[in-house]
């Protein structure tokens, strides 16, 4: 009896978590989410089939709760660039409609081999240059649009939000402060998620997303979210840059671990 009602309870502490992450860091929370969620639902459903399916969905149906939750707070403290986060946005929306229905196709080994080597130049270049590198040229903003097509493609092939290259996109290749880079990337993220989420929910296989589940974490991230939030301002950009790379390093062992035990 204790143990089931400890295991009610993870769905609810986990969604906290992630959501406080996401009003940290600008990130959509799947990195928590994923994890937790190959491990949960298997009790929950009694069974193993489409499990990353499952995951991957679901994931994304509660990352839109804490990401909208931390786009709307972030904007009202005025930590969002608007034209960048529109840009940024139609590209990240456009790419999980167009590649919803390929992304089946696509070998996920090598997609994971490119993304954890571009998060560990990221993670190189903050800590052993402290986020001092910096593009020098001026990249038009157009361009986001195709960053945007790149993060999109990703969040909806691995559940993640996102953030995790959103966030170095802003500070680096347009030298954004972090916590305005934070924020941006939060409605972007946002976007993103609610977009994946409708896709699975609506035009896809709605049976994928398993809501109890989703519902207890999302509703949980709101909550996260506002307490994330509120911690940026807080606290200082050395401190977000830290915790930021703390979360590319489990990232990374969480990409390498999928790739080379699945």
């Amino acid at each position: 009896m204790i143990i089931d009602n400890i295991l009610d309870l993870l769905p609810v502490i986990i969604g906290l978590i992630a959501g406080i992450l996401s009003g940290l860091l600008g990130i959509g929370g799947g990195i928590i989410f994923v994890p937790f969620l190959l491990f949960y639902l298997p009790i929950e459903l009694g069974t193993r089939e489409l499990l990353v399916k499952h995951s991957v969905a679901t994931s994304l149906f509660a990352g839109a709760f804490s990401t909208t939750s931390s786009a709307v707070n972030h904007y009202l403290r005025k930590n969002v660039i608007k034209k960048e986060a529109i840009l940024l946005g139609i590209g990240s929306v456009a790419a999980t409609i167009l590649f919803h229905y390929f992304v089946v196709k696509v070998d996920a080994v090598i997609i994971s081999y490119v993304i954890i080597f571009l998060l560990l130049f990221i993670l190189s270049e903050n800590l052993f240059f402290n986020g001092r590198f910096e593009i020098t040229a001026e990249i038009p903003k157009y361009y986001l649009l195709l960053f945007g097509l790149a993060m999109g493609f990703i969040s909806i092939l691995t559940g993640l939000g996102g953030g995790v290259l959103a966030v170095p996109v802003f500070t680096y290749f347009y030298r954004i402060d972090i916590k305005k880079a934070v924020g941006t990337s939060s409605v972007v993220v946002a976007c993103t998620m609610m977009s994946a989420a409708f896709m699975h929910l609506v035009i896809s296989d709605s049976s994928l997303v398993v809501v109890s589940t989703g519902l207890l974490m999302g509703i949980s991230a709101v909550v996260g979210a506002f307490i994330g939030v509120g911690m940026t301002a807080r606290v200082s950009d050395t401190t977000i840059r830290i915790i930021f790379s703390i979360f590319l390093i489990i990232t990374i062992i969480k990409l390498s671990f999928d790739v080379w035990f699945s």
